[in-house]
Order: structure tokens, then sequence, then C-alpha cells
């Protein structure tokens, strides 16, 4: 897997449409908030603008930032979801802009974890094999494997819903690997924890970095999150870099204003 490049990439989402006889108080209040955004066009909401950066082969990136800053459509744009209208995706020397997500070795747990509630956690993280038809052997060997880096090797034949917030998220991220996909991305993967779990899954999620050979990025907007687990980190605020760093740099050297601001407010 080569280095994962974003060159220039600019996301506009159009603006909310207020046509018709229903729902028109709440398109009205959508389209408010979209036009006092800090950066609007004629065709929308600037999401992101002018966004370039690099991601090295085995990297753990975090993408950083206040809600609303770009960070999960920057996300999107790498897994293929979101097709920039301006500006290119590469991966290594190949133009992915618009690859379509299943052509991509990429993987993407998302803020809810999205686990079939009446499936086992085995059956949950086997699903991805399942669909394309591995032999059952296979696909039960490298289950209980990989269930054991996860540390869920015991709660394979349970339900989502009998497991802690931070188990959910385990099965989630074991889901996604058990395809092992040179990216994996990450959607604030902690924020539907409590700040005892929190710290618990960043040991966890670091270590698991060091035993994979995968490229993390994830997005979020704590900073202990980021300074804890980044090689690199990227703060973002409105759709555009303030800061590409090491996360002590980061933190002792911060490029601008916000970004010390930011760090400052948060801690």
């Amino acid at each position: 897997m080569a280095d994962i490049r974003l060159e220039d990439v600019t996301v506009i989402y159009p603006f909310q449409k207020v046509s018709g006889i229903f729902g028109r108080k709440r398109k009205k209040e959508i389209l408010a908030r979209q036009k006092a955004m800090p950066y609007t066009s004629n065709e929308g909401v600037v999401a992101v603008q002018h966004c370039s950066f690099a991601v090295k082969e085995g990297e753990l990136l975090g993408i950083l930032g206040p809600s609303g800053s770009g960070k999960s459509t920057i996300l999107r744009v790498i897994a293929g979801l979101e097709v920039p209208p301006l500006g290119s995706v590469y991966f290594g020397d190949k133009d992915c802009t618009d690859m379509k997500p299943e052509d991509r070795d990429v993987a993407m747990v998302f803020q809810n974890y999205a686990l079939y509630p009446n499936q086992t956690v085995f059956k949950n993280i086997a699903f991805p094999l399942e669909v394309k038809h591995i032999p059952r052997e296979e696909i039960k060997e490298k289950v209980e494997k990989l269930s054991v880096l996860l540390e869920i090797d015991d709660k394979l034949e349970s339900l989502p819903q009998e497991l802690s917030g931070g188990e959910r998220q385990r099965v989630a991220i074991g889901r996604a690997l058990i395809r092992e996909p040179q990216v994996l991305l990450l959607d604030e993967p902690f924020s539907n924890l409590d700040p005892q779990m929190r710290e618990k899954l960043r040991t966890w999620l670091k270590k698991l970095h060091g035993s994979i050979n995968t490229t993390i990025v994830y997005v979020t907007h704590d900073q202990y999150d980021a300074m804890a687990l980044s090689d690199r980190i990227i703060v973002i605020k409105d759709g555009i870099i303030m800061m590409d760093d090491t996360p002590i740099n980061v933190y002792n050297n911060p490029a601008n204003e916000f970004v010390a601001e930011f760090f400052r407010t948060n801690s």
C-alpha cells in the first residue's frame, strides 16, 4: 500500500432546498444555519477548502478540530463516499478521485458502530467474509484469531446489547479489519464512551496499531485522543488546515492563535 495524498481538495454541500408543503419550517432553519456558516458560495456551504496533505504508509494520523470543521468530510473523501468537485485523491501515483468505495482497499468505522443487533459478535465480525463466500473454516479461523487481538475472544457468542460501549467499538473495528484493509478510517471512535473507557481504548488502539500493518486515519474533537494516539496531527477549522505536525510540536509550538486557543480551551 502506497501513501495517500489529497491535493487541493474542495467539497461544497448544496444549500437546503425549501420547497413542497411538508417540513418547510425545518428546511428554513437548516438553510439559515447553512448561510450563517463562515464560508459559503453561490453553490452552497464550503465544507472543505483547498485541503492538501499526505498519509504515510503505516502511519496513525489524527485529524483534530471542533464540530462542523470538515473532519468527517475528509474521511469520506478518502473512503470514496464523497467525490470532491475540485481537487484529487491519490493512492500512491494512482488518481483514485472517482474510484468507487468498494474498489478501494479501505474500511471505515462509523461513530454509532452500526452493528447488527440480532447477530452475535462472531457473525458481526464475520459478515464481510461471508458476503464474499469465503469457506466457513477459514472464516472461523480468521475471526477467532482477530478476536484474541481485539481482546473479545470470550464474547463471540454475545449479542451487541450485551456488551459494554468499549466492547461494541472493538467489534466494529474487528468487522472492518477482518478483510485486512490497507487503510482503516475511524470517525470519532471514542465519542460515545465515558472518560475511563476512552483512556483504556486509547491504550488498546495504540497497541493494536503496533500489531497490524494498517494505515489508520481517525477524526476527533478531543485533543487528549489526538495527543495520546497520533504519529501526526492535522488541526482543522472551517474546512481549512490550520497546522500539520507532530503532537509535541502542535502542543508546544502552535502555528496560530486558533491552535493555541483550541488546546487551551479543551485542556
